[in-house]
């Protein structure tokens, strides 16, 4: 889901979220449960909703002030972020390329769409928060997590302040970048690169030379992810489909088509949701946005485990090129479970 004239949503919004906003630090875990922060080096802010970094976009050398938002494939060149813990348990996040700080301007406080910028005053703290899949970012004295806008510019897409919803719009993770030392700061390189390459994250480490490896270089579209338990969320399957995108950004050497734009031939040709169970639809819909190969994923549960089968379809020839299966004991381990499966093609 994207944001479209959502602010008029999120006004409505207020009024309930006001009304938990004492307990809202407390949703997410406090800010002190950031995990095996390395304040010496760089990190990639992604975007758990579409695979795109957090960079900042460049007004010229002496300009104060710069814009800020995820950027599309290919311009992600001020991307890289430093995380500095504050006494008090905040975060300061500096762009390093940048050499200014995220910070929210405009607006009123505590009132949705406050934009996301840089400046070089590092007075501006940031709560970060744990959540199913990632992590939220809370500028310090309010309650709206750092969000991605709907509108889109030739820059990328903005960010802002929205009513936290879990949605995978909301949630980010982190990429560890090049070392912060590097004394010319380097164009940053693509999400997906051309060539197969090791992207460690963590203690995760994928070489891309598997069964994807026919498929460097080519584009891929996860179409979607059917769901046989009636008992999981409505949303299950475009979570597992974001988590599959995000899982392929990050550890193939694939181009990624947009989810937005697989929804929209989706909707434009009238598919149902549940066509992505037909391998033969799901496969025309790959023809329709370009696609080489197209991803399709089936959801079930045996026992007490949640089990993911992956397969990756050719659109050429409808041939199966890499297929796994993924388990998991809950949904908290759903994007574990992708990233597992994608591993291990």
């Amino acid at each position: 889901m994207r944001i479209s004239g959502m602010i008029g949503f999120a006004a409505v919004a207020v009024a309930l979220a006001l009304s938990s906003c004492a307990s809202t630090d407390q949703q997410g875990g406090d800010y002190g449960s950031f995990p095996r922060i390395d304040p010496n080096r760089a990190y990639y802010i992604i975007s758990l909703d579409n695979g795109q970094r957090i960079a900042s976009f460049a007004r010229g050398p002496a300009a104060e002030t710069e814009k800020v938002g995820v950027a599309r494939s290919g311009t992600s060149e001020r991307a890289r972020w430093r995380f500095t813990r504050n006494s008090d348990g905040s975060y300061s996040i500096e762009n390093i390329d940048a050499h200014k700080f995220l910070d929210v301007q405009g607006g009123i406080i505590n009132v949705p769409g406050r934009d996301a910028v840089v400046f070089a005053d590092s007075s501006a703290r940031w709560r970060i928060e744990s959540v199913q899949g990632g992590f939220r970012f809370v500028p310090q004295g309010e309650w709206m997590p750092l969000s991605i806008r709907g509108s889109e510019s030739s820059e990328g897409t903005g960010l802002i302040t929205l009513p936290w919803m879990g949605m995978s719009f909301q949630i980010w993770r982190l990429v560890p970048a090049p070392d912060v030392s590097t004394p010319s700061a380097p164009a940053v390189p693509k999400l997906v690169d051309a060539e197969p390459k090791a992207v460690t994250n963590g203690d995760q480490t994928a070489q891309g030379s598997g069964k994807l490896g026919s498929l460097a270089g080519k584009k891929i579209a996860v179409v979607g992810v059917s769901v046989s338990d009636q008992d999981l969320a409505k949303d299950t399957p475009v979570t597992v489909q974001n988590f599959l995108i995000h899982a392929f950004v990050t550890y193939s050497s694939s181009v990624v088509v947009d989810r937005d734009s697989v929804d929209k031939i989706m909707k434009e040709h009238e598919f149902q949701s549940n066509a992505v169970a037909d391998s033969s639809t799901a496969v025309e819909v790959g023809k329709l946005v370009g696609a080489d190969a197209i991803v399709v994923g089936t959801l079930s549960k045996s026992g007490s485990r949640y089990y993911l089968a992956v397969k990756v379809v050719s659109v050429a020839t409808g041939e199966i090129l890499a297929s796994a299966v993924g388990d998991s004991t809950d949904e908290s381990g759903f994007l574990d479970m992708c990233i597992a499966s994608v591993k291990s093609m």
